[in-house]
């Protein structure tokens, strides 16, 4: 079946980038893996493995308080990722807080908040770490502007399906931090990708991005079966018309598969 996929994404050309492996036989295919996507909010994966390694190191306290200002606020229109910017300046809210919204809801005012106190050169020193080549930090969420001026954030699906394997097999973070970033992930609100099909008992701890009017469009995470991570799916697009629908009809064939 994984080969089916790999014929059904072939249309799509350089426009996808594609990683599935399946745990336990080794199985696996890709498309353009090694491709750097735009990351739309698919960067806060690894924004977040930056965060816990910092954890792990001792340079960051999860329960620091930043109290929300006016300026952390993120986006304006009603399609913008961000709740927090709905709060009164002043709010306290720990770093912790702001990791489970950047992740659960996406949130861009969280991301903000978490990527300066991070700051770009930690990021991107903790993505060489990890062995993220083509995973790059370059600007805030909702930064337009640095967008058109060629400051991006980067992703791949190939980086991806390390960051993912690596979680998974409990490797370079202590296997408590391995485990809340999974616990974190299996929370996702937004499942109209990947998983858009599945019955509710099914458990994708995963990670999407998309910005439509730059026809960008991810998912990427790690598929679980009996209470254990079993498959990484990873699909990066870009100008692929009807994305999420190719994106659904890709999860709808995982499943198959796997089920």
């Amino acid at each position: 079946m994984l080969k089916e996929i790999e014929e059904y994404c072939r249309q799509f050309k350089e426009h996808i980038g594609l990683v599935i492996e399946d745990l336990s036989t080794g199985e696996k295919i890709e498309m353009n893996p090694h491709t750097a996507f735009s990351s739309a909010s698919l960067i806060k994966y690894p924004v977040m493995w930056s965060f816990f390694e910092q954890l792990g190191m001792g340079g960051i306290d999860r329960q620091e308080i930043h109290e929300l200002t006016q300026e952390d606020k993120a986006g304006s229109g009603v399609y913008d990722s961000s709740v927090l910017r709905e709060l009164h300046a002043g709010t306290p809210l720990t770093l912790e807080d702001c990791i489970i919204f950047m992740i659960v809801i996406s949130d861009d005012t969280a991301t903000n908040i978490i990527m300066k106190k991070l700051g770009f050169d930690v990021m991107n020193a903790s993505f060489r770490h990890l062995g993220l080549i083509e995973t790059k930090a370059g600007r805030l969420m909702m930064d337009y502007e640095g967008l058109e001026a060629g400051r991006d954030n980067f992703v791949s699906a190939g980086d991806m399906n390390r960051l993912s394997k690596l979680i998974c097999g409990n490797r370079i973070l202590e296997n408590k931090y391995n485990e809340e970033m999974l616990g974190i992930l299996l929370r996702q609100r937004h499942n109209d990708g990947i998983n858009k099909h599945y019955p509710m008992e099914v458990q994708y701890a995963h990670k999407g991005g998309c910005i439509r009017q730059y026809g960008i469009d991810h998912d990427c995470g790690i598929l679980y079966r009996n209470g254990k991570p079993r498959m990484t799916v990873n699909v990066c697009t870009r100008q692929v018309e009807h994305s999420r629908e190719v994106i659904n009809h890709i999860g709808d064939m995982v499943y198959k598969s796997l089920y």
